[in-house]
């Protein structure tokens, strides 16, 4: 089953944060190139733009795939 979940869009006045508790991230793919808004082919787990991100020790992230570079996690 794929999924895509967004956390927080980006706002210029608060800092948004995250925590990721019991769960395993894994076969999933950040694949660059052109589009509605091309990307950049980084973080095929779990990619970071900003804000403050928490792993528990239950999560597990593997497996990824990024046609760029960080195949599991950015920005963290």
């Amino acid at each position: 089953m794929v999924q895509k979940v967004v956390i927080a869009q980006e706002c210029p006045f608060a800092e948004s944060s995250l925590t990721i508790d019991t769960t395993t991230i894994t076969a999933n793919l950040a694949d660059g190139g052109p589009g509605a808004v091309a990307g950049q082919g980084i973080g095929g787990g779990l990619y970071n733009n900003g804000g403050r991100v928490t792993l528990t020790k239950k999560v597990k992230i593997f497996g990824n795939t990024a046609s760029t570079s960080n195949p599991n996690t950015f920005g963290l």
